[in-house]
């Protein structure tokens, strides 16, 4: 190992026992101020002291322990926020719920994530305003898989335009212009025709949604979305130089 490698590893180190050191004796607003720095070490030694934290009665710190498990990001997290989703679905907690699957959401990972993301979608809530609240979360979370390159995650979101719920709808169309935010030009034109296709949806909500959506996508230069819009609409910025 050459000099520089042996410092970059004992820095990282010195880094993982003072984080570990806060988690396991600071308080919590010191724990939520070092998550950033979970992100950066991804580290699953943290996973077994964050796991046990899941296990307190105090909503707060299964908050944080979320979140730092969201940070680190590894399969190893992924799991463990996969396995507490169903014991705060039975502790009808909703919020923490959807914390977790904005977490599954950003790790992105399609093997695992997306089935979990699917079921959570499809399941049975307590009641119709907690349901919807989850299901437009995990439409979220489906779109930042899908921006991080997941076509199963644009294949459902897809599926879901045509869903009986209007809110559904709307926040499925801006999941999927979301999905392709980095890479605007790479909307395949079957899933763009879809999109457009719901300018004659009932619901004005995803009427505004899909105009709205449009607009951003022809903002970040694709060209399909710019095609919608008359092209005196577009205006010439040197025109006020």
């Amino acid at each position: 190992m050459s000099r520089e490698n042996k410092d970059l590893t004992e820095k990282k180190e010195e880094q993982f026992q003072w984080c570990f050191s806060i988690l396991k004796n600071g308080t919590l607003e010191e724990c939520y101020e070092i998550i950033p720095h979970l992100s950066i070490l991804r580290d699953n030694r943290f996973l077994p002291l964050l796991e046990s934290f899941l296990e307190s009665e105090n909503e707060r710190v299964r908050e944080m322990a979320i979140c730092a498990i969201s940070a680190i990001g590894t399969e190893n997290a992924l799991e463990i926020l996969i396995n507490r989703f169903e014991e705060e679905y039975l502790l009808g907690n909703v919020d923490l719920q959807i914390l977790i699957i904005d977490g599954v959401g950003e790790i992105g990972f399609e093997k695992g994530g997306f089935d979990f993301l699917v079921g959570a979608f499809n399941k049975r809530y307590k009641d119709e305003k907690s349901g919807r609240k989850i299901r437009v979360s995990v439409i979220d979370a489906l779109g930042s898989m899908g921006q991080q390159g997941s076509k199963k995650a644009i294949d459902f979101l897809v599926k879901l335009l045509d869903h009986e719920d209007g809110i559904i709808r709307a926040n499925s169309i801006t999941s999927i212009t979301t999905a392709y935010w980095n890479r605007p030009n790479e909307i395949p034109e079957e899933i763009f025709s879809k999109l457009i296709s719901k300018f004659d949806d009932p619901n004005y909500f995803v009427v505004y949604s899909l105009i709205s959506a449009i607009e951003n996508l022809a903002d970040i230069g694709c060209e399909m979305a710019k095609g919608i819009f008359p092209e005196e609409y577009w205006v010439d910025e040197s025109d006020f130089e």
